[in-house]
């Protein structure tokens, strides 16, 4: 079942943000670092703070639940796009990260994660969604294009030092 956060999901959210962050500091410790326990929970705390009921939410989070344990989450934000003069101005959904415990990935958890996610956005005005997915996540990348999403843009980097 997927569903909104509740307070008293703190703790296996707690749990899945730690997996979460483990995952991206094994696969890139030059880029990611362990964050301490109060920079985990105010990430946390700001997806968690906007009830999705607001009359736009800047921030959102949905669980998914089964036999009463938390073994997935998306979170993100809905924003206008910049005003600048090249870029449209649009409402889009940004997916920030979703994170599905071991021994569920295999079901359709994450799918259904996003899928609600972006039903949030197409009722508060997003026109499009956005996800970022570090190189380093193939499976990532595979699973959101089988969802429809498509790229669109690379960012590059080098380092100077």
């Amino acid at each position: 079942m997927i569903r909104e956060y509740r307070q008293s999901d703190r703790e296996s959210l707690m749990e899945l943000w730690r997996l979460f962050d483990r995952v991206h500091i094994d696969a890139m410790p030059d880029k990611f670092r362990e964050p301490s326990e109060e920079q985990r929970a105010l990430r946390h705390d700001k997806y968690a703070a906007g009830p999705c009921a607001a009359p736009r939410p800047s921030h959102f989070m949905l669980v998914a639940e089964e036999g009463g344990a938390v073994n997935g989450f998306v979170c993100g934000a809905i924003r206008e796009t910049p005003d600048v003069a090249l870029l449209v101005n649009s409402v889009v959904i940004e997916l920030h990260a979703v994170y599905v415990r071991n021994g569920w990935r295999k079901g359709r958890v994450s799918a259904e994660l996003v899928r609600h996610a972006l039903l949030i956005g197409k009722n508060n005005g997003a026109e499009t969604a956005v996800c970022h997915i570090w190189n380093f996540n193939a499976a990532a990348r595979r699973h959101v294009e089988r969802l429809g999403f498509r790229g669109v843009s690379a960012k590059y980097e080098k380092s100077i030092t």
